[in-house]
């Protein structure tokens, strides 16, 4: 589920496979708050956690600014 600023009104659904990605608009978020929720399945050990929380860390904007909140589980 992801937060888009070009669409802040509905939610959308980003899914990545190898090289492939697509976004797919999906209705309001209702009363819901919106958020951006990413999940990664792998084999295990194929994902590095720390790497990733890096990559992410680099990326995250929240009202303009590099957010590093940021939370693997």
């Amino acid at each position: 589920m992801v937060y888009a600023t070009e669409a802040p009104n509905s939610r959308a659904v980003l899914q990545v496979v190898c090289r492939r990605a697509d976004v797919t608009i999906f209705n309001a978020w209702g009363e819901r708050k919106p958020r951006t929720q990413i999940v990664a399945i792998g084999a295990y050990g194929s994902i590095d956690p720390e790497a990733l929380k890096a990559q992410f860390d680099a990326c995250i904007m929240v009202d303009n600014k590099v957010s590093t909140k940021l939370v693997i589980q």
